[in-house]
């Protein structure tokens, strides 16, 4: 009797479980909520000239893709029998599920408040970064312009300026080896090593200083 080789159906079937458990889990550890996950897989035809494998079949990432989301590559191994086998297989991943957009257009700096969010339902067919719960970015603030109904990504927002606008700062000069020390107010938000305009308390005088840490600046010359 000839021996059973595997099947494309087979194959596939096999990774789009073991894809739908990966997605699964990245969801949960994300906490992405009410995911809907389709998944397609393109399966070489030479898996029709491979035996049947008589111990469970193995699957790993052959791509460098850290989200199961978009196009991917999945590598699947026999490692028992006369011939163990491996096979590259190729899998695109979208999902759907609600996500933290802009209720309306948000100016670079707007700090977020709730009231300026809401949750959409959007479909995904490429790795990207975005939120899941309004929580999780409120009081954070915008690195650029947002159009209304634009995905809130976390990784474009700053978690808090180092300054805030009316803040009291420690300003420091330095100068040919020489420091001094003075207190004054901030007139604007500024982030790590931004420029910033703040009022010298002593003289009120309005300078330029540069970010350096939360509350201090230093003077620029």
């Amino acid at each position: 009797m000839a021996a059973q080789t595997m099947t494309e159906q087979a194959l596939a079937d096999f990774v789009r479980q073991e894809m739908q458990a990966e997605v699964d889990a990245y969801a949960r550890q994300h906490h992405w909520q009410n995911v809907q996950t389709d998944i397609a897989i393109t399966v070489p035809a030479a898996v029709q000239h491979l035996p049947v494998c008589p111990v469970p079949l193995t699957i790993a990432a052959s791509d460098l893709n850290n989200q199961p989301v978009g196009n991917l590559k999945r590598q699947v191994r026999c490692d028992g029998g006369t011939y163990p086998w491996r096979i590259n297989t190729t899998v695109k991943v979208e999902v759907q599920l609600p996500v933290v957009v802009a209720r309306t257009a948000l100016n670079r700096g707007t700090k977020l408040a709730a009231d300026m969010l809401k949750m959409q339902v959007m479909r995904f067919n490429r790795a990207t970064d975005f939120a899941t719960q309004i929580p999780s970015v409120t009081s954070k603030r915008t690195e650029r312009r947002i159009r209304s109904g634009q995905v809130i990504r976390p990784a474009s927002l700053q978690q808090r300026w180092l300054v805030e606008t009316g803040d009291e700062v420690l300003i420091t000069a330095r100068k040919d080896g020489m420091q001094a020390s003075t207190r004054g107010i901030a007139l604007e938000d500024g982030g790590k090593n931004e420029q910033i305009e703040v009022k010298n308390s002593r003289s009120e005088k309005v300078i330029k200083v540069r970010v350096t840490d939360y509350g201090k600046v230093e003077t620029v010359f």
